[in-house]
Formats: structure tokens, sequence, C-alpha cells
């Protein structure tokens, strides 16, 4: 909660030729609760942060995948593009 709320600072950033960064996502590796990986995912696409998944999506669960495939809010992440 503190990267998001410390990368609203710079929000204007976000947008053609640059956006925010508050940091990695945490989905899929286990360090997370569902409702944690929809609310962090939620977050980050609001923030026009990039969306770079770093762990295992081979191994990952059908709960985790379907918060990364959430079109809504990949559309969200996208309109500032």
């Amino acid at each position: 909660m503190g990267n998001f709320q410390s990368n609203q600072l710079s929000a204007a950033a976000a947008g053609v030729g640059g956006w925010n960064d508050p940091g990695p996502l945490l989905i899929g590796w286990n360090m997370l609760t569902p409702e944690e990986e929809k609310t962090q995912f939620a977050l980050w696409a609001v923030a026009k942060a990039p969306l770079f998944i770093t762990a295992d999506v081979v191994a990952m669960s059908a709960e985790t995948l379907a918060v990364l495939q959430n079109p809504r809010l990949v559309e969200i992440n996208q309109d500032a593009l």
C-alpha cells in the first residue's frame, strides 16, 4: 500500500512516453492472499503501472491467472497509452 500511495505523487507521469512504477507485482509468488493479489493488480492497473509478470505463469493457480487476465483492469491500465 505504501508503494501505491507514494506512487500517486507522480501520477501525472503516467501516459504516452512515461509511466508510474510502484514496484514489482507480487502476484503468483505465493506471497499474497488471493484478495491481496486482486487488490494489488487493481491498484497497479489504475496507477497505469507496467504490468510485468515475473512469476512462473505455468505454475500459477487458475485463480491467480484469472486475476492477471481481468479484461477490465487490463483495459483500464491501457487507457492512457
